[in-house]
């Protein structure tokens, strides 16, 4: 009987048939191991607590010159450093995600209800009285020392002066005619502006104009439009963010100014298919050990007990795959449910990676160190696709999952002695086998295995492995004797 190495580790791929794969990966992401043309799977960074600013939610978040810019409730808030908070001014509005940006003296906010704007060097925070700017604005941007703001229900977007976020004028506008639709959003990378429409995106950029400095590019117009404003997100000089045209759901694409790249699969789009709402979806991006994620949480995708239980998706750019972070929120729902990530936003502050709570006023402290999410415990899970025999019938023995074994914590407790729980199913992930459990190893107990016998024979085995002990979990792979006769 021959020794197997069993495909456990892909990327999140669950199909709406479970014949073809009901392939999971939560709370782990992917590394490439060259050297054995393999990955390896990484347990997600947990958080711990940084600053309670005693509110509700924390909307938005801003690093500029060192400082954050939080508005946390109705508030604007200047975070020094974890002990150091100010209230810099009061929003007419206390729920929903704000978008915030800076110039070099200036920060701007929208609500969907008014435009603020505090004035760094003058410390003074004030609603601009300009007629001309445009009314309930929802998204504003700067570049090149100006503000925009896209005006609602509208194809134009309104210019501000140069380094005035106080001054409007009415003749200073561009609109996005390329298409008979809204703009929806609008995002700066590197030097263009991508006005983000309800079917389609359009190119622009500043070509110093006295009245309007903005023109569009040429062949600056593509199908690809933008169903959630607070989707896009910057990283690396490329926009990422969740696309729809006239023909429907396009999923998630990338652009640099060019032709957009779809770069979600076909998993997603069938599960994003079922969500109760697309259009609230947060985008927010985390870097660290060479991986960078774009993330996109949808706050409302679906209702569990009349409460709105969210999700998370994450894409890693390095391994060009998806994975879902998940938060186990014990005090959103009961009994204690799976949902959405904990994060409304984020900065990287003074090197360190600050999200903000989407149900309370906590600002918390990202970490590939930290094991828990503020101490409650994260779910970990790997589901396989199926390993099938075709027209054959095989029997699995003997598997062996390897990880990295002895990194128990130091102490008494959960993480102490560390256990890897087992679930398998022969019909494709219809139904599953009871949990079987087996230690990875105290600290110190290197030569631990994760040995699983008598797994049993079918036509196809699908494979569940979880784990929530507080340690640094990394698996790097199975083996099992593999038997495989005519049936």
């Amino acid at each position: 009987m021959p020794r197997t190495t069993i495909p456990i580790l892909g990327e999140h791929f669950p199909s709406q048939s479970k014949v073809q794969s009901v392939q999971e990966l939560v709370n782990f992401y992917l590394e490439e191991d060259r050297s054995q043309n393999r990955f390896i799977a990484y347990g997600t960074p947990g958080y711990t607590l940084w600053n309670d600013l005693n509110g509700s939610v924390v909307r938005g978040c801003l690093e500029h010159k060192g400082l954050g810019y939080v508005v946390m409730d109705n508030r604007l808030l200047l975070v020094t450093d974890k002990n150091t908070v100010s209230v810099l001014g009061t929003l007419s509005t206390s729920i929903g995600s704000v978008s915030i940006a800076a110039t070099n003296n200036q920060i701007g906010i929208c609500d969907g209800t008014s435009f603020y704007l505090y004035n760094i060097s003058g410390t003074t925070f004030s609603t601009p009285g300009d007629g001309d700017i445009p009314s309930a604005p929802v998204t504003v941007i700067s570049i090149d020392e100006y503000f925009i703001i896209p005006v609602p229900l509208t194809n134009r977007f309104q210019v501000s002066d140069l380094a005035d976020g106080t001054a409007w004028n009415s003749l200073s506008f561009a609109s996005a005619n390329a298409r008979a639709d809204n703009i929806n959003t609008m995002v700066q990378v590197n030097t263009l502006v991508l006005a983000l429409c309800d079917s389609s995106c359009e190119v622009f950029y500043d070509s110093g104009g006295e009245t309007i400095p903005f023109d569009r590019a040429v062949a600056g117009s593509y199908d690809f439009g933008c169903i959630a404003n607070r989707s896009p997100v910057v990283i690396d000089n490329i926009c990422y963010w969740l696309s729809s045209n006239n023909n429907g759901l396009v999923g998630v694409v990338v652009s640099n100014g060019g032709l957009p790249n779809n770069i979600s699969n076909r998993a997603m789009l069938q599960e994003l298919s079922t969500y109760d709402s697309l259009s609230d979806a947060i985008g927010w991006s985390y870097q660290e050990n060479g991986h960078t994620f774009y993330l996109l949480t949808f706050p409302s995708s679906q209702t569990v007990n009349g409460q709105l239980v969210g999700d998370t998706w994450a894409y890693d750019l390095s391994t060009g795959t998806w994975g879902k972070w998940q938060s186990t929120l014990t005090n959103a729902i009961s009994p204690p449910q799976q949902t959405r990530h904990v994060a409304n936003c984020h900065m990287y502050l003074n090197g360190e990676h600050i999200i903000g709570d989407h149900i309370s006023g906590k600002l918390y402290v990202m970490s590939p160190d930290a094991y828990t999410e503020a101490g409650e415990e994260i779910r970990r899970k790997i589901r396989t696709s199926h390993f099938v025999a075709t027209d054959l019938k095989m029997s699995m023995n003997n598997l062996v999952i390897e990880t990295e074994s002895g990194s128990g914590i130091d102490g008494i407790g959960q993480g102490s002695d560390p256990l890897l729980v087992l679930r398998h199913s022969k019909d494709r992930g219809r139904t599953w086998s009871s949990e079987l459990s087996r230690k990875t190893g105290k600290l110190g107990e290197y030569d631990q295995r994760c040995t699983f016998n008598r797994i049993g024979s079918g036509r196809s085995i699908t494979l569940e492995i979880s784990c929530s002990d507080p340690i640094k979990w990394v698996i790097l792979g199975a083996t099992a004797l593999v038997d495989v006769e005519r049936g």
